[in-house]
């Protein structure tokens, strides 16, 4: 155990540390692929320590080892999806990699519309949605491409994610006025200003109604053997997610992704992802962009 020093009060005590040895480190890791499927490097000990040592006070734990002892052990779900929520790196913005949005426009989806697909009974998936940003910028570049005459009378965007946190700020649709920086003016009508709207951290602004009912939001660990969807999907959008696993866990995700992908339909991933030229049932279109053909 280590403790932090105050430096204004020249060394009162005011918070211990619970120091993370490099076998509970080994054992922690171990459970975490076992269950999420997500890998841990050498070098992510001490962010993993960091980021569990309040939850673990909260907890009423005196150790690591006696956190891991009670995972192991088959400690509630609560803990195990607050064990996920703590080590996952949920980054986001709006229209993050924007040539992906572009390509959806410009490309995928005049092709669906020539092949007969209605605006209602397309079907995109947001796989690793964070807090919802990638899923509704989806919806904002489909009510732009179709524009207002169109009535959506169901979700036409799935956004999953593992995280709980990241996935009720995603319900919310609320987020800092900053995040509009990387929104395109043509979007901007779709945001409210709300004043002080959490937590009194400052003007927020809010996704209208109109574009939050086009996406669904629902928790899913893609590491599991198979997915509960009855369809098929359009596109899937799953970028950076893959970087978190391991070789045989990317390879076996992305069989179950091609799985409920429709004859062709679309996989992007994110730019410091790759597939290979041809992979799991999809060809190569364009770098980072995937096709199913049959």
């Amino acid at each position: 155990m280590t403790t932090s020093v105050d430096s204004k009060s020249g060394g009162a005590l005011r918070t211990e540390l619970l120091t993370l040895s490099d076998e509970e480190f080994v054992r922690l890791r171990t459970l975490i692929h076992q269950r999420f499927g997500i890998y841990l490097a050498d070098g992510k000990k001490l962010l993993v320590q960091g980021r569990l040592n309040k939850e673990l006070r909260s907890q009423g734990y005196e150790s690591f080892a006696a956190y891991v002892d009670d995972l192991e052990k088959g400690a509630d779900a609560d803990k195990l999806l607050t064990l996920v929520d703590r080590i996952s790196t949920n980054h986001s913005f709006f229209f993050r990699e924007e040539d992906h949005f572009d390509f959806l426009a410009e490309s995928i989806l005049p092709e669906l519309v020539n092949d007969g697909v209605r605006p209602d009974e397309l079907r995109m998936w947001s796989a690793g949605a964070a807090d919802g940003r990638e899923a509704y910028t989806v919806a904002l570049v489909l009510r732009d491409f179709f524009g207002a005459s169109v009535v959506w009378r169901r979700p036409v965007v799935l956004a999953t994610d593992i995280s709980v946190s990241s996935l009720r700020t995603a319900v919310d649709g609320v987020y800092p006025l900053e995040a509009l920086d990387t929104v395109p003016a043509k979007y901007h009508k779709f945001f409210t200003r709300v004043a002080g709207a959490r937590n009194g951290r400052g003007e927020r602004v809010r996704l209208s109604d109109r574009i939050r009912e086009m996406v669904m939001f629902k928790r899913l660990n893609l590491n599991q053997p198979s997915y509960p969807f009855k369809n098929r999907f359009h596109v899937i959008f799953c970028r950076n997610v893959m970087i978190y696993f391991d070789r045989e866990t990317r390879e076996k995700m992305a069989h179950r992704l091609c799985t409920y992908t429709l004859p062709k339909g679309y996989l992007l991933i994110g730019h410091s992802e790759s597939l290979g030229r041809s992979a799991a049932g999809y060809a190569y279109v364009r770098p980072t962009v995937y096709r199913k053909w049959r």
